[in-house]
Order: structure tokens, then C-alpha cells, then sequence
């Protein structure tokens, strides 16, 4: 490890490792990291693992973690006060979705932790904050009424983005919710994981500001599902190869979230 410190290398070291999905602020990483070398803490890397639906571990899962231990030993060859990976399993997305829990999160725990990882379930994060999920009525109301600033906020999503979200959710919705029709159900689910995603800004932007968060999804959902204020780095490029600033999207490079990965 290299004990002298420099501000401008260290936030080089990742952006090999994401090269096509880029960061969303090169100043909110200098700032987290700067902060944290400031009171000789180690730097925070942070992650969800969605729920998923399996019971096994595949080539995948153990190539996601890797990624993590790349990034974090890369982070160590100019950083004197250490490097700290966090993994978020995202329990309540996928239990909101019915999506079946076969303890595919605690083999990622056990993995995690084998290599040194923290681990914490989001339930606990909602658990520590008094948080309280909406109904599904109160959902649907909120929506079908097109009331709240969360609805406001769910219609500035713009339409190809939000479509491809819907379309996710209906195909991967394992409750019983029903309303109108497929494509109803599909909206209120949609709608719903957003919600969650929105509520749960009382978690991360004070708690976790300072955090440098690994985005293993869509850039684009997470620029309306994830606080800005907070350094993310993406691993996978949904644009077209027009530059990260271009809005054109590549219909071949949409992911869902993580709460709808079930492969």
C-alpha cells in the first residue's frame, strides 16, 4: 500500500473498473473520500443485492463480489486508512414484490463476509429509521388519483425510462395484487418500488452521504430512484455511444433493478 495520499489518483483508481457506465459527479467522490481521509477513516464502498428468488449461488453472484474486491483493492494502492465494503441485501423490495426468499441472501451473506464484507439487511435500515411502508391501497390511491409530490416526481421520469420499469414489474411481480388488468398491475408495482426508493432517501442522504455507492443496474432508473447528493459509480452503460450526457437510449442495454433480478 502507498501511504501517500492523492486526492486526484485515488478517484483514478475506479474509473477503470467503470469505464462504460462512468460516475454521476467526479466532486462528490473527492468530497466523501476527502472527508473520510480527513479523520483517518477508511473509505466506504456500498451495494445492494437484491432478493433475487434463487437458491444458489451462480457464476454471476461470485463475479459481482469480485468486482467489489477489485475495486476496493485498487482504492488500497493509494489510500493509507483502508478500504470497508458494505453489501445492502434488499430484503424488502423483493418481500413487497412476493418474490420467494429460497436463501439466496444469506448465501451472499456468508460469501460477503468471507471476504471481509459488512453486511446489512434493508429491513434493519427501515427498522433503525421508524420507517413505514405505504399500504398497497394508499399506493394505488396516491396513484390513481394523481395525488403527492411522489407522484409528481414518479411523472418526471421520462416516459421510455418509467416503460421500461412498468414492463419489469409486471413481468416480475409475484404478488397477488391485482387492480384492473395486467398493465394496471404493472404501473402499481412500478409505482410502488418507487415509492420504497423515495422513502428510503431518510436512510441513505444522512447516513450514508458518504458512502461511494457500486450501481449494479440501469444509470438512468438510478437517477430518479437513488439520491444524487450521494457518489455512485455504474458498472454498465444503458446510453448509446454518444457520450454518458446523451439521452439517446440503447434498447439493447436496459436493466431492471435489482429488486426485479431473479437470473
Amino acid at each position: 500500500m502507498n501511504a501517500e495520499f492523492s486526492l486526484q489518483k485515488t478517484v483514478d483508481r475506479i474509473i477503470p473498473f467503470v469505464t462504460k457506465g462512468g460516475i454521476n459527479d467526479r466532486n462528490l467522490f473527492e468530497r466523501a473520500i476527502l472527508k473520510n481521509h480527513s479523520k483517518g477513516l477508511p473509505i466506504q464502498i456500498a451495494g445492494f443485492i437484491g432478493q433475487g428468488g434463487k437458491n444458489h449461488l451462480g457464476k454471476s453472484d461470485i463475479a459481482l463480489l469480485a468486482r467489489y474486491a477489485q475495486v476496493q483493492n485498487e482504492l488500497l494502492k493509494n489510500y493509507p486508512f483502508g478500504v470497508e465494503v458494505s453489501l445492502i441485501g434488499a430484503d424488502i423490495h423483493g418481500l413487497s414484490n412476493s418474490m420467494p426468499d429460497h436463501g439466496y441472501l444469506d448465501l451472499m451473506q456468508n460469501e460477503g463476509t468471507s471476504k471481509g464484507f459488512n453486511w446489512v439487511l434493508l429491513s434493519d435500515l427501515y427498522k433503525e429509521k421508524r420507517l413505514i411502508l405505504p399500504t398497497w391501497t394508499e399506493a394505488s390511491k396516491q396513484l390513481y388519483h394523481k395525488q403527492g409530490v411522489e407522484f409528481d416526481e414518479w411523472m418526471r421520469i421520462p416516459n421510455q425510462i418509467r416503460g421500461d420499469l412498468i414492463k419489469q414489474a409486471g413481468r416480475h411481480n409475484k404478488s397477488d395484487v391485482s387492480i384492473e388488468d395486467d398493465e394496471s398491475n404493472g404501473i402499481l408495482n412500478a409505482f410502488y418500488y418507487f415509492l420504497m426508493r423515495k422513502l428510503e432517501d431518510q436512510i441513505f442522504i444522512p447516513d450514508w452521504r458518504d458512502f461511494l455507492f457500486i450501481i449494479n443496474g440501469s444509470r438512468e432508473l438510478a437517477e430518479h430512484t437513488f439520491p444524487q447528493s450521494i457518489a455512485q459509480m455504474y458498472w454498465y452503460d444503458t446510453r448509446h455511444h454518444g457520450g454518458h450526457k446523451s439521452r439517446e437510449l440503447n434498447r439493447n442495454m436496459i436493466l431492471p433493478p435489482p429488486w426485479f433480478r431473479d437470473d
